[in-house]
């Protein structure tokens, strides 16, 4: 038709990216509400799976702690190793304190000295 105007699509976020906030509880960010950007809320769920299952050298979990850090404007580059991973996966509340997953299986394999 003459003279009739079609709008455009709208253009749509990617389906919630950066909309992954964590509210700290202890250590050095108590208290601070961090949005930790590029990560969608079904990824921030695969970031605590991998991680409750000891899947610690997941790409994944490194580009989760990488943007983590660079959201609080303290970013120090890795290699992070599979002890740092395991706390700092365990202060964000990503793997359970109080039940037993296979990131506690791995942890006490190190301990035991018969890492895999």
């Amino acid at each position: 038709m003459p003279g009739s105007k079609t709008r455009k699509a709208r253009r749509t976020r990617s389906a919630g990216a950066g909309r992954v906030f964590l509210d700290m509880q202890g250590g050095p960010l108590d208290g601070a509400r961090i949005r930790v950007p590029g990560f969608t809320p079904r990824q921030y769920a695969q970031v605590c799976a991998l991680a409750r299952a000891g899947r610690l050298q997941s790409p994944l979990l490194t580009r989760f702690i990488t943007a983590f850090w660079k959201a609080t404007d303290s970013f120090a580059a890795g290699p992070y190793s599979d002890e740092y991973r395991a706390l700092f996966f365990r202060w964000i509340g990503a793997v359970p304190r109080d039940v037993w997953t296979p990131l506690d299986d791995l942890e006490l394999k190190r301990m035991l000295g018969g890492a895999g």
